[in-house]
């Protein structure tokens, strides 16, 4: 029983601790406390992405929908500086990426 009361806050800490990092042609996301999970998605399988935060202290998340299958994968990006998340939906909008931006409006 103790086990699963200790495991439940790190569970919860590793999967929240995302950073993103835009390069040319790839969006990659990053784990800061377990740096060898990463997750690498070329613009060009981009479908959609979701950018939300609910305000308050709600984790902001990114949602990517990739692939012809529609595949979705949701990243917690508490690593990322909520002032600066209207800077990066502009930027991937500004590639050519199709950018769904809720909760941005309480950022400025």
């Amino acid at each position: 029983m103790l086990l699963v009361l200790y495991a439940f806050p790190v569970c919860l800490l590793l999967f929240s601790e995302f950073y993103v990092i835009e390069l040319d042609d790839t969006l990659v996301e990053r784990n800061a406390i377990c740096p060898f999970w990463t997750k690498k998605v070329y613009f060009k399988d981009i479908v959609k992405i979701s950018v939300v935060y609910l305000g308050g202290y709600a984790v902001p998340y990114m949602r990517i929908i990739a692939d012809k299958k529609k595949r979705a994968y949701r990243y917690y990006i508490n690593r990322v500086k909520r002032k600066q998340l209207p800077e990066l939906v502009a930027s991937l909008r500004k590639k050519g990426i199709d950018v769904d931006a809720r909760g941005m409006d309480m950022l400025k």
